[in-house]
């Protein structure tokens, strides 16, 4: 199976993180995750992922859109002087809109990718919509433009009446996603089950589309078959490690977002295996996050118990006394 980079899904803010992992796959294209313009939901400090047993296998419910303008700048700039090939990540519903935000971020393109695998709009013409405005993108910037659908969401109806605009965009992607919204947040349901489905229905469409201008992304950690596709990276293929002792009863959907007030550091009971980005540091019973956690909320859904704690220097004390 040929590998063409990592996907936006993959939801990973850690550029050391997303570096390993593109050198270890022997990729050198990182979709970022993805940018809601003209607003996103990062007013307060919440998880975006969590982590559920399902028998044999585990789900990862991934909260979107909580990427901020100012992180996506660095992210972009960090990995580009590494020499990966960058790009960036959007759910936009105008041109002007994704126009200003390029000119106030002072960004140059290459290639952008136009994410609709998590909007809940149910238009009967949003595939119609993606079009006219990929193409309004790629006429205006001269760059290529990747749309992006869960392939449970696009119907084959649908899927050829895309094909049918042969100059509108250059690749379609197909994430094996389904898009939900309880408790007042959008998030997306990614496991090993949905990618084995999602690839069977990826089969039954190729007999009737251009392979060439299909990539798909693989969200499992098991090896699929070349399915003769481009092949991006998920979350659950690159957060592989999971511990199988996932410790949390499991949550009602709305309580899948853990909340933290700022200034609080994170402690979890359990060892440092319980993050796959290095952030976690043993010290007997607990481990302590260090400066580089971004609060994605991975460790929190695999540990019995965790807690917050601030660190009180002795100046502060006295301000205090």
């Amino acid at each position: 199976m040929k590998i063409w980079g990592i996907s936006s899904d993959a939801s990973i803010s850690d550029v050391d993180f997303l570096s390993k992992c593109a050198e270890e796959f022997e990729v050198d294209t990182i979709f970022l995750p993805t940018v809601y313009i003209p607003t996103n939901n990062i007013a307060e400090d919440y998880t975006r992922l969590y982590v559920e047993k399902a028998g044999v296998d585990y789900i990862i419910y991934e909260r979107p859109y909580w990427l901020s303008p100012e992180m996506f700048v660095k992210i972009y700039r960090d990995l580009g002087e590494r020499g990966f090939r960058v790009v960036p990540s959007f759910t936009v519903f105008s041109f002007r809109e994704l126009a200003e935000f390029l000119s106030k971020n002072k960004l140059e393109l290459e290639a952008v990718e136009l994410d609709f695998s998590s909007t809940l709009r149910s238009d009967a013409g949003i595939e119609a919509y993606a079009v006219e405005l990929a193409r309004e993108i790629k006429n205006f910037y001269d760059v290529n433009v990747f749309l992006k659908f869960s392939i449970f969401a696009v119907g084959a109806k649908n899927l050829f009446n895309l094909f049918a605009e042969e100059k509108a965009f250059d690749v379609l992607i197909l994430a094996p996603v389904i898009a939900l919204s309880n408790g007042g947040f959008i998030f997306r349901a990614h496991s090993n089950a949905l990618n084995r489905i999602g690839t069977r229905l990826l089969n039954s469409y190729l007999r009737y589309v251009s392979k060439s201008r299909v990539a798909y992304v693989d969200d499992g950690v098991e090896e699929n078959s070349d399915i003769g596709v481009k092949t991006l990276l998920g979350i659950v293929c690159i957060v592989k490690n999971i511990p199988p002792n996932i410790g949390k009863a499991e949550k009602s959907h709305k309580d899948l977002w853990v909340k933290r007030r700022p200034g609080l550091n994170l402690a979890i009971e359990g060892g440092e295996e319980l993050c796959p980005f290095g952030v976690l540091h043993s010290e007997g019973r607990y481990s302590y996050a260090d400066s580089r956690c971004d609060f994605c909320g991975l460790c929190l859904s695999l540990t019995q118990k965790y807690t917050f704690y601030k660190d009180i220097s002795p100046e502060e004390v006295l301000d205090e006394t």
